[in-house]
């Protein structure tokens, strides 16, 4: 079997089928994509007509043919790596823990969509807005804390990490950037003490930190959302 994984190292979604490339250990063939440009071209689109990365690629060979299998959306590459490479061990085993583990990796889309909001407020013209959605993140995050302190952690469901842990981390990495750059707010003192944990133990993970990308890569692509009011605080 040869796969190869097209990504953006920037983007948060291919970081997810990143990192789990890396912890099954999987051989496979880089090709970077660069957003705005090689993901709107033909060949990109008929790979996946959504223009979106991560896309898996992958082929088996029989004795006399060759099968090709394209897969795209990270949570479905991830499943599906889950399923091809980890005998469907990364999800709990019982099967509504199994569910609640997929409903969490889903839930991170409310926790997206908070983020770019926050990005997009003017402090200067409406503070309430800022406050409100500010409260949305520390709900969205509660999430986290709240599972981890049920599973007793370091992960959302125990010992382990899962499909929904990986779903997570590279989206609450950037709350924090933005955070802590735009609004002078440290994730850390939320008090949420069981993300902080959890947090912790991703701080340690290997596959995770080598994904991890410098701040003055990750920091330019969140100005480019920004408002204008926010950006002043970075002067």
């Amino acid at each position: 079997m040869e796969v190869s994984f097209l990504y953006a190292p920037i983007c948060p979604f291919a970081q997810r089928t990143w990192i789990l490339l890396k912890k099954l250990k999987v051989p496979f063939k880089e090709v970077l994509i660069e957003l705005g440009k090689d993901n709107k071209e033909p060949w990109f689109l008929e790979l996946n007509p959504l223009g979106k990365v991560p896309v898996l690629r992958v082929r088996e060979k029989a004795e006399a043919s060759e099968k090709e299998a394209v897969i795209y959306e990270s949570l479905v590459c991830n499943e599906y790596l889950n399923e091809v490479f980890a005998e469907n061990k990364l999800l709990p085993q019982h099967p509504a823990q199994r569910a609640l583990a997929r409903i969490l990796a889903t839930r991170v889309d409310d926790l997206v969509s908070a983020m770019f909001k926050l990005l997009k407020t003017n402090p200067e013209e409406d503070a309430q807005a800022e406050k409100e959605i500010l409260q949305e993140i520390h709900k969205q995050l509660q999430v986290i804390d709240d599972q981890v302190k049920i599973s007793q952690g370091p992960y959302l469901f125990g010992k382990t990490w899962t499909l929904a842990d990986i779903a997570y981390i590279p989206f609450v990495e950037r709350v924090s950037i933005i955070m802590s750059h735009f609004f002078k707010k440290d994730i850390r003192e939320l008090g949420l003490r069981h993300l902080n944990l959890w947090l912790d133990t991703w701080e340690k993970d290997v596959e995770y930190l080598e994904t991890k990308l410098p701040l003055d890569k990750l920091l330019p692509v969140y100005k480019k959302y920004a408002n204008e009011g926010l950006l002043k605080r970075l002067e």
